[in-house]
């Protein structure tokens, strides 16, 4: 079944390429952690706190 994750990942970018969103920079509504990249590792920051 890789083959078909394959795929499936290949057609989620391409869908969200045409509709002009990034996963992984866009903020999401009522997150509870938020992930901000370092040079090494992440920064997390509770949201609820």
């Amino acid at each position: 079944p890789h083959s078909e994750i394959a795929a499936l990942a290949i057609f989620l970018d391409r869908l969200n390429q045409k509709k002009g969103t990034d996963p992984l920079t866009q903020e999401y509504f009522e997150s509870k952690l938020k992930l901000i990249p370092q040079l090494h590792g992440k920064k997390v920051i509770n949201e609820e706190e």
